[in-house]
């Protein structure tokens, strides 16, 4: 498990667990549902946790980027 969080896959799912879990809150606080969900909240969810990550996306298919993988820079 503790491998799997250090690769470019492990920091894109942190993220996303952590941006889907701040915006659940967030819509808890606005009158949603504890476990209310429509396809509108899922999109919401699916769409934030995806663009907040897009940065670890990029930097993965980047060859030049080398803080990923076996050259990597120490």
């Amino acid at each position: 498990m503790k491998k799997l969080l250090t690769t470019p896959a492990g920091t894109f799912l942190k993220g996303f667990f952590s941006i889907i879990l701040s915006l659940w809150l967030v819509e808890l606080t606005n009158g949603h549902d504890l476990f209310t969900f429509d396809i509108v909240m899922v999109k919401k969810l699916l769409t934030a946790g995806i663009v907040a990550n897009l940065p670890v996306l990029i930097n993965w298919i980047n060859p030049n980027y080398t803080a990923y993988g076996p050259n990597k820079e120490v």
